[in-house]
């Protein structure tokens, strides 16, 4: 007996591919120092980015978030206000760091500062995080220009800022 052959057409099975969603977008790795944070925000209402308005909300909200050693030193019951108040004032006269003073008064250790100093540093509040926090600015927008705008900054190696500029763009 001779074999048939299905004949039969197949039809082909609908196939559905979930393609995972993309990742939330970062913000670019660029560190500014305080003093290139002050001229962030300058650039970016002398750019038509953000409204004069909304930088000042991004700066309060920076400015409620980031607290002071003396603060921490407080919260960690280190240091009472009363002694905390009389080491700013100090603090004024002789412009030496918080926690210097207070190490030199025997109210804390160094040790102590240097763990208030690395808090102080894990939950710093950047300029370009709060404009992103409160959704000022996309991600991608913020990005460009914290790339620009450290590009045009001075830098001791004028590769390092040919880099910075290239990865910005």
């Amino acid at each position: 007996t001779a074999a048939t052959e299905n004949t039969t057409p197949v039809t082909p099975k609908k196939v559905t591919i979930d393609v995972a969603p993309q990742a939330p977008k970062e913000i670019a790795d660029v560190r500014l120092n305080p003093d290139e944070e002050h001229f962030f925000g300058e650039f970016l209402t002398s750019n038509n980015k953000l409204k004069s308005e909304q930088l000042g909300s991004a700066l309060e909200l920076v400015q409620s978030k980031n607290k002071k050693l003396g603060d921490l030193a407080i919260e960690r019951g280190m240091v009472t206000s009363q002694q905390a108040n009389d080491l700013n004032r100090k603090q004024r006269e002789v412009d030496k760091p918080f926690g210097m003073l207070a190490v030199e008064a025997g109210l804390m250790t160094e040790e102590q500062v240097q763990t208030l100093l690395k808090v102080q540093k894990e939950t710093k509040l950047t300029l370009a995080k709060a404009i992103a926090d409160l959704k000022l600015l996309d991600i991608d927008s913020l990005n460009r220009a914290l790339h620009t705008f450290k590009a045009q900054q001075p830098t001791a190696d004028p590769r390092e800022a040919m880099a910075q500029y290239l990865e910005g763009s």
